[in-house]
């Protein structure tokens, strides 16, 4: 999905982390910026409760192993079905 090598702000979907972030400053601002282009929901704040279930999918330890980028990038991916696949997305 991800170009790990890529710096952040180069791509459309990872357009304020890359998958080597962990930050969830950084988490959340890359949501917000999904949230205004996937759903057109302009979201300002990190503690807006819309970002919740979405944190938690990107922030949750894995139940065996660390984080790896790889595992991240299919965080990512399934965030961006879950938005793709969000009632909003359909009718936007």
């Amino acid at each position: 999905m991800a170009d790990r090598t890529a710096p952040a702000g180069e791509g459309a979907i990872l357009r304020h982390v890359s998958a080597r972030d962990r930050a969830p400053e950084a988490l959340a601002a890359n949501l917000r910026y999904l949230f205004l282009r996937f759903l057109s929901v302009e979201i300002t704040s990190d503690d807006d409760p819309r970002l919740g279930p979405w944190m938690t999918v990107l922030t949750t330890p894995p139940v065996e192993g660390e984080f790896t980028d790889e595992a991240m990038e299919d965080r990512w991916q399934a965030v961006c079905v879950g938005l793709v696949t969000h009632p909003d997305f359909l009718t936007y």
